[in-house]
């Protein structure tokens, strides 16, 4: 490339930007400079608006799951439900609940206690899961998870566990 061409596409690349900063400093900046400032503030405004409109949809993303959750447990759920549901324990437990980005399977909001049953595929989730439990430990609950298992051959000890962790949740 020649020196008259570079020096040619130089200046256009400096009159390009001039009127830039022009504009900028129309849209509302006092001087190119601080164009720059104002451009920021609005991408920020307009990032805030994405993550809450982001937020929002994933809210009404995890409703719809846990609703679908609800009218679709398996067999084991169902049957822990049957002994959780009408304050059989003392407290209302709720089923299939979004608390912060997650959904419980058993939800005593009066206590702050989330029930867990466990099935297979948590073995290989051990981390997230812990991830998960130390996020709801931040917002207030406990988890605590039960393996499915237990809960399908021995269910009177798995409602003893939940006994448990109620009582230590009321304070006695």
């Amino acid at each position: 490339m020649g020196r008259t061409l570079r020096a040619t596409l130089s200046a256009r690349r400096a009159i390009d930007l001039a009127s830039e900063a022009r504009a900028r400093t129309c849209a509302g900046a006092c001087h190119a400079s601080c164009a720059w400032g104002f451009e920021a503030r609005h991408l920020r405004r307009a990032q805030e608006v994405s993550v809450r409109r982001f937020r929002e949809n994933r809210r009404e993303l995890l409703e719809g799951r846990a609703a679908a959750m609800r009218s679709d447990m398996n067999g084991v759920e169902a049957a822990l439900w049957r002994e959780l549901s009408g304050s059989k324990l003392g407290v209302a437990f709720r089923r299939q609940v979004v608390v912060g980005e997650f959904i419980a399977d058993f939800l005593a909001p009066s206590v702050k206690l989330i029930v867990e049953v466990d099935g297979r595929c948590h073995a290989s989730r051990v981390r997230s899961d812990a991830r998960r439990d130390n996020r709801l430990a931040r917002l207030g609950f406990r988890v605590l998870r039960l393996p499915h298992e237990v809960v399908l051959q021995n269910m009177s000890a798995a409602v003893a566990l939940i006994r448990e962790a109620l009582a230590e949740r009321r304070g006695g």
